[in-house]
């Protein structure tokens, strides 16, 4: 686990830590916003061209990257 310093960023400060999981083309960030300190989890997820291909916020997937057979991104569907 990788863990950065908290920053002051005008009224907010953000904390954010890196973790790789079991799988290592995940990568989960938690972030502190915020005056209320409430985290958001974040979770990018890579395929095996290191292109990402899915967002997920605290778990549930926000929006799915779709690609050409040349690598090219074609689309992003957003999920509410």
């Amino acid at each position: 686990m990788i863990k950065t310093n908290l920053k002051r960023l005008g009224l907010f400060t953000i904390a954010i830590s890196l973790v790789f999981l079991c799988n290592p083309r995940q990568i989960t960030l938690a972030e502190k916003v915020g005056k209320t300190g409430q985290v958001e989890l974040m979770e990018y997820v890579y395929d095996t061209n290191n292109r990402l291909v899915e967002i997920k916020k605290a778990g549930v997937t926000i929006a799915v990257l779709n690609y050409d057979s040349n690598g090219n991104l074609l689309g992003i569907q957003i999920i509410s």
